[in-house]
């Protein structure tokens, strides 16, 4: 499995938009300057409205419920490939890392909307979807 430049990844080499692409458009490989980049470099917004989050609300192994917002990509997680998507692997310079998340975690909700019932393809098109106006960090 490798992590990708978009959203997320789930298990199998599948993305979250689809088998071989990502949610930004970016190549599924590293070329040399990627790998040699020592600093963050953040993408700037192209609108001047407020800055964009995406909130996702999680199940926790203890049946806790718990909301994180996301605002910035890459999520640096991986999730099974099947509903409810549970986080499989945490990327540790993620932010999902930054903001707490951990192995075994459910998603259960997107921005408010209720994954439940919802097949994964559905459930990854969300996440693609809100992820995508996320600003960029380059890591």
């Amino acid at each position: 499995m490798a992590w990708f430049c978009s959203c997320l990844t789930v298990d199998q080499q599948r993305t979250m938009c689809g088998v071989h692409t990502t949610c930004c458009n970016r190549s599924n490989s590293l070329d040399e300057r990627d790998a040699k980049r020592s600093k963050d470099v953040k993408v700037k917004r192209r609108s001047s409205d407020s800055p964009a989050t995406m909130l996702l609300t999680f199940e926790l192994p203890n049946g806790s419920i718990t909301e994180v917002a996301f605002s910035e990509r890459p999520l640096g997680m991986k999730f099974t490939p099947s509903v409810p998507l549970t986080v499989t692997e945490v990327k540790q310079t993620g932010q999902a890392s930054k903001l707490g998340i951990k192995d075994g975690w459910m998603l259960i909700c997107v921005d408010s909307e209720a994954m439940n019932g919802k097949s994964s393809e559905y459930v990854i098109g969300v996440l693609c979807k809100k992820a995508s106006v996320l600003p960029l960090l380059y890591l």
